[in-house]
């Protein structure tokens, strides 16, 4: 007669992990998102500080598809401003994990909770960044579908500047959503940055990071969201229906440059046809809003640069023969 079979122990709690098949010391939680949780660990072989994503233990069909979809999506991209994919697998209770660079820093969010918003030149110098970061994606026929300032880390580069590396690909999808997947299934993301066409259940592809794009530049560049509401309803329906409103200072005057102002109208265009084609189109807009603007000179410059022009002088001097032959020949 067999053995009896010992029962398979189960699982420590994720937030009581303390290794990862000896690979990764765990040190601590740090979030958890729809398809999994985040810890801090440390590389035992190389001492590196990494995050460890680990997928829910009760995730269904859907959670692993996507939590799969995330890893591959990370496996295809090599950017200097994304959080690169160090390593994919299963624990030994066959549980899939990922292994993501580690930033040190923090998220966007948090910087915008301490300032508000961001001085022009700083929030320019991270949307730069952040369209490099989304170039790359769609680069590879990818498209992001839950950007927002949590999705945002600000380390430190080598340069010693503030350094963006993207992150939070859950909901990445490889091409266009098909027509119709915002109906028949819930939505999903953050509903301040839903583009129209996702509100409505039609194809979005990489214009619809684009105008989610643009919520999140709105939001830098003034300290507060295009559309506000307490209600998931409250946002659909101005996504969908109401224009941006102009970015104004406290005495109602403009707060940003024509440029700038330019660049989010068109960003957050409803129709996708009206926006940006793309992430290298928004960072030639970028560049062009970045290029030191001329004050227009006053109207005493203006006078005294015309009267330091020889052409000046000439038409003068040929004014004044005119006139003197014109009394010489009227005696």
């Amino acid at each position: 007669m067999p053995p009896p079979l010992e029962p398979r122990r189960a699982p420590p709690p994720a937030d009581k992990l303390h290794d990862l098949d000896g690979a990764y010391q765990i040190l601590g939680p740090i979030g958890s998102s729809l398809t999994g949780r985040s810890f801090l660990a440390r590389d035992r072989e190389l001492g590196r500080l990494v995050v460890v994503k680990l997928m829910h233990e009760s995730a269904d069909a859907r959670v692993r598809s996507r939590f799969e979809r995330e890893a591959k999506a990370l496996s295809r991209l090599s950017h200097d401003h994304v959080a690169s994919l160090i390593a994919y697998g299963r624990t030994a209770d066959n549980r899939r994990y990922m292994i993501v660079e580690h930033v040190d820093g923090h998220d966007l969010r948090k910087t915008l909770e301490r300032w508000g918003h961001l001085p022009e030149r700083r929030a320019l110098r991270i949307l730069d960044q952040l369209a490099r970061a989304l170039q790359a994606v769609h680069e590879v026929g990818l498209v992001h579908r839950n950007l927002k300032p949590e999705s945002v880390l600000l380390g430190q580069g080598r340069d010693g500047r503030e350094h963006v590396k993207l992150t939070n690909f859950g909901l990445v999808r490889a091409g266009p959503d098909p027509a119709g997947t915002t109906k028949t299934g819930p939505m999903h993301g953050t509903p301040a940055y839903w583009s129209p066409e996702q509100v409505l259940g039609e194809p979005a592809d990489q214009r619809s990071d684009v105008y989610a794009f643009g919520v999140l530049a709105y939001e830098l560049l003034t300290g507060q969201l295009p559309f506000r509401s307490t209600t998931t309803e409250g946002f659909a329906w101005q996504h969908v229906k109401v224009a941006p409103p102009r970015p104004l200072d406290g005495d109602g005057h403009p707060r940003l440059s024509r440029e700038l102002e330019r660049l989010l109208a068109r960003c957050l265009a409803k129709r996708p046809e009206d926006r940006f084609a793309s992430m290298s189109e928004v960072r030639r807009a970028l560049a062009a809003a970045r290029r030191p603007r001329r004050a227009r000179p006053s109207l005493e410059a203006r006078i005294l640069q015309r009267v330091r022009q020889p052409e000046t002088w000439i038409i003068v001097a040929l004014a004044f023969f005119a006139g003197l032959l014109g009394a010489l020949l009227a005696r």
